[in-house]
């Protein structure tokens, strides 16, 4: 049997974390002991995923704004569509991961599919969010940084649909409220907006781990990366488990296992948290659930998704344990101007997933289109 540390990360620092979280969850159920020390297919595959040659080798995209570390990149529309002038489409990521989910490898990148379709496409990155001081609290992050964005963005194009995912769909909302007169239509794809709605699997855990977080916010003045990846880990335990030791089996020269890599790479390399951010994401949002109960408070007013006149589009995973389909059409129900898609995608799987474009990418771009 391999120990931890020869699995630890391979020599280009490639790292499956919080590793030692990932191995308790693997050896959790009895009923896969014995399976899994007769053949060891999960290390197998944590072992392959490790010494895959994949690397990331998208052209970069242009960029056409930036404000300390935020950065707002576009790739133009590839196609004209009928004689009408070309739609705009901005998406803002999480901040807890890279930007490049929605960009992810020439086959699974949602940003380039879009503009493979007729739209400009426009997409933030946070970039290193600890070295900006306009990103030290949310109220600052928004009115500093995705105002300006969201602005200049708009002063590009005619028509300019905003588009949130995960936690970036949360953030959109608050900036909504504030600054909807930027756009046509607004987008929100697996978006936590009420916090004790659903299964709340991970609204437990956080709150459990909420005092080690908040212990390292005092000594480190951020929360850790690894900390939001222990969290999430425990919750997708038994998911992690299986997908490494189907990885093991396949075929490694395949699209499907580059893009399996490419996907935990940036699982992997997930962003630490600005320490007042975090404390309102845990405190406010998971803890008192102050956006489900109307009560989030940005930039002196509080934040009322029926006040947003935009129409807009909600769309909330059936099988998502990240953001419960529950939390998502909470949104929808606060709206007084949204439709609701559901869709079978995960909540990673609705952007990278092999059925993403039949389940979430073409729904969506028609939505945008539909006058």
């Amino acid at each position: 049997m391999l120990d931890d540390e020869s699995i630890a990360a391979n020599s280009d620092g490639r790292a499956l974390r919080p590793l030692p979280v990932h191995i308790a969850m693997a050896w959790s159920d009895p009923a896969q002991i014995t399976e899994l020390e007769s053949n060891t297919a999960f290390i197998k595959g944590i072992k392959a995923y490790q010494e895959h040659p994949y690397k990331r080798d998208l052209p970069a995209l242009e960029t056409v704004w930036q404000e300390g570390s935020l950065r707002v990149y576009k790739s133009p529309a590839q196609t004209a569509q009928n004689g009408k002038d070309v739609r705009a489409v901005l998406l803002v990521p999480s901040l807890i991961n890279k930007a490049h989910i929605l960009d992810m490898t020439a086959e699974k990148s949602f940003v380039r599919w879009l503009a493979r379709q007729g739209l400009d496409v426009y997409l933030c990155d946070w970039g290193d969010v600890l070295a900006d001081p306009e990103m030290k609290t949310l109220d600052s992050l928004i009115a500093a940084r995705l105002y300006p964005a969201v602005a200049h963005v708009a002063d590009l194009c005619d028509q300019l649909t905003g588009l949130g995912y995960c936690m970036g769909g949360t953030l959109l909302c608050g900036a909504a409220a504030k600054v909807q007169q930027f756009f046509d239509k607004l987008i929100f794809l697996a978006s936590p907006w009420d916090f004790h709605a659903g299964d709340r699997i991970l609204q437990r855990q956080i709150s459990t781990a909420a005092p080690a977080a908040l212990d390292m916010v005092a000594a480190k003045g951020y929360l850790p990366m690894e900390w939001i990846q222990s969290v999430f880990a425990v919750v997708n335990g038994d998911r992690a488990k299986d997908k490494f030791v189907r990885f093991a089996l396949m075929d490694q020269d395949s699209d499907k296992a580059r893009l399996f890599v490419a996907v935990e790479e940036w699982l992997n390399d997930g962003v630490p948290l600005p320490g007042a951010v975090a404390k309102t994401c845990i405190q406010d949002w998971y803890i008192k659930n102050t956006t489900g109960t109307g009560k989030w408070v940005l930039d002196g007013q509080a934040v009322k998704p029926s006040a947003i006149a935009v129409p807009s589009l909600v769309v909330a995973s059936e099988r998502d344990r990240l953001v419960p389909k529950l939390s998502s059409e909470a949104l929808y129900n606060d709206m007084d101007k949204a439709e609701l898609l559901s869709v079978s995608s995960g909540h990673i799987g609705m952007i990278t997933g092999s059925n993403a474009q039949g389940d979430m990418w073409q729904p969506v771009f028609e939505w945008i289109m539909r006058d």
